[in-house]
């Protein structure tokens, strides 16, 4: 793995783990045509807002449609901002602080999971037991996120592959939802056959479009585990597989170890 994107995914946990924050990366569409594969890929566990009620708000596709356009919003207001506290339509939180390169936005960074004045509570119980108070912690961000900006800001500088490729439109794609993919689907997304996406997917990253989907969920996966009190099976379903065998299956193919182990165990694995 690139080094900065390795320190990246260091900072970031090393925020939750010992200062309690909640931070995830948002590319924007130029963002994502200068992130490779691997930043994509590795980035993915930290490119959503992990707590219990913003995953349960995510899980329906209408409102996760609204959350997108909700970070549509957010990337228009940091055009001209330095960071801005923002509440979406479900009454949840959050600080977001801009990403650039070369003087344009290519994504922003959140601190997220506080109680929010405004929107729809979606689950009440849930919002008033999963988010944190609503006075967000701006002293200690505005100290501890832009760090976290620069490396990014380095990262997709290293890794940026130039001009926008097809690939890059797959994996845009594939990684906004790895649980809901299919040929098909993408196939008809980007106007192209089965047969062509299936070749140049292959050719491009050397594995099957399902065990690429395969393999990002597995890496979400290995982030619940070690951040929530999610049982197994739980994980497996939020992340995307309905048969728990084979999720416990893949993960040991791919770790060298069960997800019950690797729990228990709070290694770190790549």
């Amino acid at each position: 793995m690139n080094k900065i994107i390795s320190n990246v995914i260091a900072y970031m946990d090393h925020l939750f783990e010992r200062e309690g924050l909640l931070a995830s990366v948002h590319f924007s569409e130029y963002g994502y045509d200068l992130a490779n594969e691997e930043a994509i890929t590795a980035l993915l566990p930290y490119r959503s807002h992990n707590n219990p009620y913003c995953r349960f708000v995510c899980s329906d596709p209408v409102r996760h449609e609204r959350c997108k356009a909700n970070q549509i919003e957010i990337r228009e207001k940091l055009k001209s901002e330095e960071s801005i506290i923002h509440t979406c339509y479900a009454a949840a939180s959050e600080i977001a602080y801009p990403m650039h390169r070369e003087g344009e936005l290519v994504g922003f960074v959140t601190v997220s999971g506080y109680k929010g004045e405004g929107g729809e509570r979606i689950d009440p119980l849930l919002w008033e037991e999963a988010l944190l108070p609503m006075e967000i912690p701006t002293r200690l961000t505005d100290v501890l996120i832009p760090p976290l900006v620069a490396m990014l800001e380095r990262a997709l500088y290293d890794t940026a592959i130039g001009a926008p490729g097809e690939l890059n439109n797959i994996l845009k794609y594939v990684s906004d939802s790895p649980s809901d993919i299919s040929l098909d689907r993408l196939a008809r997304h980007l106007g192209r056959s089965r047969s062509y996406i299936s070749h140049i997917f292959k050719k491009k990253t050397g594995k099957s479009l399902r065990a690429y989907c395969n393999d990002l969920k597995l890496v979400y996966a290995k982030k619940l585990l070690l951040s929530t009190d999610m049982s197994v099976t739980e994980v497996a379903l939020d992340s995307g597989f309905e048969d728990t065998c084979y999720f416990i299956r893949l993960f040991k193919e791919k770790y060298g170890i069960t997800p019950h182990k690797y729990k228990k165990s709070n290694l770190t694995i790549q």
